[in-house]
């Protein structure tokens, strides 16, 4: 099916306002962030996440080990790093003080459909785009989309949601979003911004040519003054010089 259902960022975080214990915050942000299915991650345990400092933004950050035995069979075993600081200070807070064998979270999935339900009655959040009731599949979804608007790759985001290379099931959400359409349009901004760049230039040009041909004028005017007042010396008459100089000074004053 060609049905797209998501959630953006902006209303994942008015979601996250109606979700009262941190438990069903951390579950929701693992949703949204890790993008696994909710049936996994209620089996996640303290020793699946790993504390380290991004190499690329020396941020903290969790790498989350998801083992075959929690995933379906059609999904990749992998691991996966945290997005979001949200997720690491959640963590943070929630992990401390519990057992490496320990579950995280001490509900099932009947219960964790409830704690959803809640929060959409307090938010009014629904998903996207036909304002259809809000399913835990939609975070997932929406991680997904938000990845590919922040500049991920249909393999990087493939990957992330442990489908194989080849899975064409990011295909509809990539058409949905416009994703490759983009690029094109990209090209044509670049292309105006050229012009306006060469325009800009050539009136550079322009107005320096000018400059330069004030410049010319002003240096031969210079120079016929010059050459006029030499002559008026040369032939003695250098004070009808002082006296023309004189006029034009009284005539410039208006007397």
């Amino acid at each position: 099916a060609d049905e797209v259902r998501f959630i953006l960022e902006h209303d994942f975080r008015q979601l996250i306002v109606g979700a009262r214990q941190i438990s069903h915050k951390l579950l929701f942000w693992l949703a949204f962030d890790i993008g696994e299915n909710i049936g996994a991650l209620l089996r996640l345990k303290k020793i699946d996440f790993s504390r380290q400092k991004s190499e690329y933004t020396s941020e903290y950050e969790y790498r989350v080990n998801l083992r075959s035995e929690i995933l379906k069979r059609s999904r990749k075993p992998r691991s996966e790093l945290t997005n979001f600081a949200d997720t690491t200070q959640l963590l943070d807070i929630y992990l401390e003080g519990m057992e490496e064998d320990e579950q995280l979270f001490h509900f099932g999935y009947a219960n964790a459909k409830k704690i959803l339900s809640r929060a959409v009655e307090r938010t009014r959040v629904k998903a996207r785009p036909r304002a259809e009731k809000l399913q835990w599949k939609d975070l997932r979804s929406g991680m997904a989309c938000d990845l590919l608007k922040k500049g991920w790759t249909r393999d990087e985001v493939n990957a992330r949601l442990g489908h194989k290379p080849s899975s064409d099931e990011i295909d509809r959400y990539i058409n949905f979003l416009a994703i490759d359409r983009g690029r094109p349009k990209q090209k044509v901004q670049q292309f105006k911004i050229k012009e306006l760049e060469e325009k800009f230039e050539e009136s550079q040009s322009r107005e320096k040519l000018q400059g330069k041909r004030v410049d010319d004028l002003q240096e031969r005017f210079d120079s016929f003054l010059d050459a006029f007042a030499q002559h008026f010396i040369a032939s003695g008459r250098a004070d009808k010089l002082q006296d023309s100089i004189d006029k034009l000074n009284k005539k410039g004053r208006g007397n």
